[in-house]
C-alpha cells in the first residue's frame, strides 16, 4: 500500500504543537521566577532584620530594667558587676524576659526577681563589710555566736573572698543565699541569725544605768559602815527585769558588760578552777568529775558550757542575776561608791576580820565561788585581810 504523504503531512500539521515556548517565552519565564525569588528574598530579610530590630529593642528595654533596679538599690560599679554575674549562665533571666511567648504576668515576675536580686547584692555588700569589722574583738558580734560552731561556719563564708550568693538548688526562682555546713540559708535567714548572734547592747546600757545609780547611791551612805545600805533585793529586781527582756541571752553569759575584757564565762571558769565538787551547788558532779573531787580547766569549761545549753535558760538567768546583782554591781558599783563617801570619823570604819571571813564563807557555803573571790581580794586590797 503506497505512503500517503499528504495526509501524514495533514496529520502531523494538525497535530503540531502551537505556541511551543520559544526564547522569548523562555526569557520572559526565566525574568518572571527570577523576580519571585528577588521578592521572596527581600521579604526574608526585612522579616530577619525585622526580628533583630526587636530583638535589640527588647534588650535595651531589660538593660533598662537592670540599670532601673541597681540605681533602686544604689549598686556602685563593683556590685553592679556581682549583680550581673549573678543573673544566671548565659542569660538565662533575659532570655525568659524576652522570649515571645512570654506573658505580660511572666514578665512582671523576672522583673521582681531581678529588683530583688539588685537589693541583695546590695545587702550582701553590706553584710561583708559588717561582719568584718564586728567579728573582731570589740565588734557588736557576740562572743557567743562567734564560738559557736554554726556561727564560725557562716562568718568564715560570708567574709570568704571567693564566696558568693548561690540559688536555692530546691527553688531556683526563690530566694538566693548561701550553703553553711551543707545546707542551703535562704539570704534573709542568714540576716535574721546574723542579728540574733548580736551583743545585747540594750542590756548593757541599761546595766551600766543601774551601777551608776547604785555608785551614787553608795557614795551618799554616809555612816561610815561598809555595805549597811547595800539593798540587793532591789538591785536584783532591776537586773531581773534586763535579763526576761534581753534578746540574746548567751551575749549576757560571754560577753563583757560593764567595761573590763572579762565575762561571766570568764570569772565562773576561772573560778571554778580547783574547787571542790562538794561545794558546787548541790554537791552533784553530774557526770563531769574525773575521779579526784575538785574542778579542772576542761571540766570547768563542760560546766560552763551545760549551763550555756538551750534547754538550761530558767537555770542560766538565775545564775546571771545572782552574778550581776551580788557580784559585778557590788564590786563595781556599791564598793566604787563607798570611795567618794564623806566619812563620819566619829563612827568605826569598815569591818572586822571576823565579819570579812563570815560573808566568803557565806558566798561559799552558797556555791557562789565568785563573789567570795572577789570578796577576798577586796578585803586584802584594803588592808581587812592580809595575804598569804
Amino acid at each position: 500500500m503506497a505512503v500517503d504523504t499528504t495526509l501524514i503531512e495533514g496529520a502531523y500539521a494538525a497535530n503540531a504543537p502551537r505556541g511551543v515556548p520559544g526564547s522569548k517565552l523562555a526569557t520572559s519565564i526565566g525574568k518572571t521566577l527570577s523576580d519571585a525569588s528577588t521578592s521572596f528574598i527581600d521579604s526574608a530579610s526585612a522579616k530577619v532584620k525585622q526580628k533583630k530590630e526587636e530583638e535589640k529593642q527588647g534588650e535595651k528595654e531589660f538593660q533598662a530594667q537592670l540599670d532601673a533596679a541597681a540605681k533602686a538599690s544604689g549598686l556602685s560599679d563593683a556590685e553592679y558587676d556581682e549583680f550581673v554575674k549573678r543573673l544566671g549562665p548565659d542569660g538565662e533571666l533575659k532570655n525568659a524576659f524576652l522570649n515571645p511567648d512570654a506573658t505580660p504576668a511572666e514578665q512582671s515576675k523576672i522583673l521582681r526577681r531581678i529588683s530583688r536580686m539588685a537589693q541583695t547584692t546590695r545587702e550582701y555588700e553590706d553584710v561583708i563589710t559588717d561582719v568584718g569589722e564586728n567579728a573582731q574583738i570589740d565588734g557588736n558580734i557576740s562572743n557567743s555566736f562567734k564560738n559557736d560552731p554554726f556561727g564560725k561556719a557562716l562568718i568564715g563564708v560570708i567574709t570568704d573572698p571567693n564566696a558568693t550568693l548561690e540559688v536555692d538548688p530546691e527553688d531556683p526562682n526563690g530566694e538566693m543565699g548561701f550553703t553553711v555546713d551543707g545546707k542551703f540559708m535562704p539570704f534573709s535567714e542568714v540576716q535574721k541569725t546574723l542579728e540574733d548572734g548580736r551583743v545585747d547592747d540594750t542590756f548593757k546600757e541599761g546595766f551600766r544605768a543601774i551601777n551608776d545609780a547604785v555608785i551614787q547611791d553608795s557614795a551618799k551612805n554616809i555612816d561610815g559602815i561598809k555595805y549597811s545600805n547595800w539593798n540587793p533585793k532591789l538591785v536584783k529586781n532591776k537586773v531581773d527585769d534586763l535579763i526576761n527582756t534581753s534578746t540574746n541571752l548567751k551575749s549576757l553569759a560571754t560577753d563583757p558588760m560593764l567595761g573590763g575584757a572579762l565575762s561571766f564565762r570568764d570569772h565562773l571558769t576561772s573560778t571554778l578552777i580547783g574547787k571542790p565538787y562538794s561545794k558546787l551547788l548541790d554537791g552533784n558532779d553530774y557526770g563531769f568529775d574525773d575521779g579526784n573531787g575538785k574542778i579542772d580547766e576542761d571540766e570547768a569549761k563542760n560546766i560552763m558550757s551545760y549551763l550555756l545549753a538551750d534547754d538550761n535558760k530558767q537555770f542560766l538567768k538565775e545564775e546571771l542575776s545572782h552574778y550581776f546583782t551580788n557580784t559585778v554591781i557590788r564590786e563595781k558599783g556599791w564598793d566604787v561608791g563607798t570611795g567618794s563617801r564623806v566619812i563620819d570619823n566619829t563612827k568605826k570604819e569598815g569591818i572586822t576580820v571576823k565579819e570579812a571571813l563570815a560573808q566568803i564563807s557565806e558566798a561559799e557555803n552558797r556555791g557562789d565561788f565568785l563573789l567570795s573571790t572577789m570578796l577576798i581580794e577586796e578585803y586584802k586590797r584594803t588592808g581587812i585581810l592580809k595575804e598569804d
